[in-house]
C-alpha cells in the first residue's frame, strides 16, 4: 500500500509539473516596474511603464521584449540581437526601422560596478511624417515562473 501511494504521488507531481507547458506559447519570464528617466514626442505624458522579457515555452532564450503603459497600450517587438557588452548584455528588439526597443541588461554583471537598476531600456518610435518619439526607462526586474 505504501508503494502504491508513493507511485501515485510521483505520477501526480510529474503531471502537474508539465501541465503548464504549452508549446509555442509566449509569456513573461522577467518583469520590471520601470521609472521614466526621459520622455518626448508621443511618450511625453508617460509617467510609468512595465517592461517584460518574454520566453516561448520549450525555448531557453528570450524571444521578445514588451513595454506596457498605464493606458493599456503595449509595445511588443521580437528580439533581433543579443550582444554581450562590457558589463552586461544589450538586447535589441525591433519590427522594422520605425520601432526599436533596446534593453541593457545588467542582471548578470560581468564586472565590478554597482548598478541600482539592472534594466535600462530605450524605446524609439518613428511616427507619421518622420516625427521621432523617445523614451528612457530604468527598473529592477523580477523573475516570473516559466516552464522551459
Amino acid at each position: 500500500m505504501k508503494y502504491l501511494f508513493t507511485l501515485l504521488a510521483l505520477t501526480t507531481a510529474s503531471t502537474f509539473a508539465h501541465a503548464d507547458f504549452v508549446p509555442g506559447r509566449v509569456r513573461p519570464g522577467m518583469v520590471a516596474q520601470m521609472d521614466v528617466k526621459s520622455a518626448d514626442g508621443q511618450f511625453s505624458a508617460v509617467q510609468a511603464a512595465t517592461a517584460s522579457l518574454n520566453f516561448e515555452d520549450g525555448k531557453s532564450e528570450a524571444v521578445s521584449v514588451s513595454v506596457s503603459f498605464p493606458n493599456a497600450e503595449r509595445l511588443t517587438l521580437p528580439i533581433v540581437s543579443k550582444v554581450p557588452s562590457d558589463c552586461g548584455t544589450v538586447i535589441t528588439a525591433q519590427l522594422d526601422e520605425r520601432a526599436v526597443i533596446r534593453l541593457e541588461d545588467f542582471t548578470r554583471i560581468r564586472c565590478r560596478i554597482y548598478v541600482k537598476n539592472p534594466w535600462h531600456i530605450s524605446v524609439r518610435l518613428e511616427g507619421e511624417g518622420g516625427a521621432i518619439s523617445a523614451l528612457r526607462l530604468e527598473g529592477k526586474p523580477e523573475f516570473v515562473f516559466v516552464t522551459l
